[in-house]
């Protein structure tokens, strides 16, 4: 019995050690994107739609601008919220919808010149909040530490 106990006190500590982590790190994102009236969820929207929301492939070209499906799927939401998610960065001026180049039945969604300008803006304070955070680790606990999460995910 105190075996299993042990273990479930790791293992729940372990899962609110890295949800306070998680929580920094979302607090340091919100207070970046806020003034420039987006959510966190809409940020990352915007980093997707500019190309910059990660390592995976975008939608079926590499090259191409993502179309809504492309943004729901990548969001993890359905196709109606990602519609809400764009029509709030169309409003402020970050994205623009575009005809499909090789599909006139298909819209794409394009980050304007205004999105990539404030894009960079929050992703320069990202950076600077990332090394100050885990700045706190020396590069090989930093490596270990990405092999350990990658795992999780």
């Amino acid at each position: 019995m105190g075996y299993i106990h042990s273990v479930t006190d790791r293992t729940d500590d372990l899962a609110e050690l890295l949800r306070h982590a998680s929580r920094a790190l979302r607090r340091s994102t919100m207070a970046l994107v806020e003034p420039f009236g987006l959510s966190v969820h809409q940020f990352h929207a915007l980093r997707f739609i500019a190309g910059r929301g990660g390592g995976e492939t975008r939608c079926a070209a590499p090259d191409a601008s993502p179309r809504i499906s492309d943004i729901a799927g990548r969001m993890g939401m359905v196709t109606r919220s990602a519609t809400d998610v764009v029509d709030h960065l169309e409003r402020k001026g970050f994205v623009r919808r575009a005809q499909h180049p090789t599909d006139r039945r298909s819209r794409v969604v394009e980050a304007t010149g205004h999105g990539l300008d404030v894009l960079a803006k929050v992703e320069s304070g990202r950076v600077a909040h990332a090394e100050e955070f885990f700045g706190r680790l020396d590069p090989s606990e930093q490596d270990a530490l990405a092999v350990l999460l990658r795992r999780l995910i």
